[in-house]
């Protein structure tokens, strides 16, 4: 799996490559299969061997969750993390705060 950002003046859009799938759009997909999708972002920025690039990518999402994963993760990258400060999010404070306790 690899998530790609697509944005042209657009709001960022997150696809995701799968094996079996194709490209998914969440866009295109039902309100189930879209979850799935946040639910494979989720995953993809919690695991540690995801490249940084990716990671990258993933703490761009317009999902909280997905952003506060990205900050969790022991291999995001440190320009990474000090952006994220400015993360306007409550949730991915938080876990600012939870990664330099750790």
């Amino acid at each position: 799996m690899y998530v790609n950002r697509h944005a042209g003046g657009e709001p960022l859009k997150i696809y995701v490559q799968c094996s079996t799938h194709g490209i998914l759009d969440p866009l295109q997909m039902d309100e189930t299969s879209a979850e799935n999708l946040s639910h494979l972002a989720f995953r993809a920025a919690s695991n540690p061997e995801t490249a940084r690039g990716d990671l990258r990518e993933l703490s761009l999402s317009s999902d909280e969750v997905v952003r506060g994963a990205v900050v969790l993760n022991e291999s995001a990258p440190e320009d990474v993390i000090n952006r994220m400060r400015e993360d306007e999010s409550s949730h991915v404070q938080e876990c600012i705060l939870a990664r330099e306790v750790l």
